[in-house]
């Protein structure tokens, strides 16, 4: 589903264990699948530089579009 919606997942895994190692999983292969990035955070001090990460590569992103002159679209390319 969120490959069908051009959606890219980015995600910050903070520390824990037990059930948090599945969510990590889970939330990597989200991002990888996607085209998104996940960030594992081992301690709560490492939080900042994770989030900081995270914003840059999500700035780096941008989209482009076209619209034509007549306003509706052709269904061609």
């Amino acid at each position: 589903l969120l490959r069908e919606s051009d959606v890219s997942v980015y995600a910050l895994g903070l520390p824990g264990g037990g059930i948090f190692n599945r969510h990590h999983r889970l939330l990597k292969s989200l991002a990888d699948e996607t085209g998104g990035q996940f960030y594992a955070v081992n301690n709560l001090g490492d939080l900042p530089d994770a989030v900081s990460r995270l914003h840059t590569a999500m700035r780096e992103r941008y989209v482009l579009g076209y619209l034509p002159a007549s306003g509706a679209p052709e269904g061609a390319y």
